[in-house]
């Protein structure tokens, strides 16, 4: 049951208050040249106007795939990352050990990923984690950001990380490590 206030209260605020939160973008273009259509003014929006942007006919609603890797990227590091990355999930799944990723991770990723793994074994598994997209953005000749995501039991997941190329050291395995890790 309704209490009698709250309705009396609900009918007399709903009619008296209006509100408008959408106002247009100040302008911050610079002036088009002669000829083009002209800039509409700052203020708020109209009541009927459509906020979506027209398109062309060219244009499918969708952007295009990118079929080529971005300048700069190095092909090697983005099949070892690919690698690596798949080695990390089947770690945290428990279908490979943790010192099988000394090869491509730094000693102490190596036991961040463990403890990972570890803190993983309670409760039921919601199935194998599966590497979906990954992208590298250089940040350097010898280093690259990595983000991606990854599915596990219907859920999109993020990961992200830094890879390095490393030279040869004692051990004498030179090439691509990965130095710092983010798994959501």
């Amino acid at each position: 049951m309704t209490h009698p206030r709250a309705t009396e209260h609900h009918r007399t605020t709903e009619h008296h208050r209006t509100y408008r939160f959408l106002t247009r973008a100040p302008l911050a273009e610079p002036p088009l040249p002669s000829g083009g259509p002209q800039p509409r003014t700052a203020g708020p929006l109209p009541a009927r106007e459509s906020r979506a942007a027209p398109r062309g006919p060219s244009h499918a609603g969708c952007s295009p795939a990118r079929r080529t890797p971005p300048p700069g990227t190095d092909p090697q590091a983005r099949r070892f990352t690919e690698a690596a990355l798949r080695l990390v999930l089947e770690v945290l799944d428990h279908r490979r050990q943790p010192p099988q990723l000394r090869a491509v991770l730094t000693p102490a990723m190596v036991d961040v990923v463990a403890a990972l793994a570890r803190r993983t074994l309670t409760g039921p598994r919601p199935g194998a984690a599966t590497l979906q997209r990954l992208h590298l953005h250089p940040t350097g000749p010898d280093a690259a950001e990595v983000f991606g995501t990854y599915a596990r039991g219907g859920r999109v997941l993020a990961i992200a990380g830094r890879v390095e190329r490393t030279p040869g050291g004692s051990e004498g395995q030179a090439g691509w490590r990965i130095t710092s890790l983010q798994v959501g």
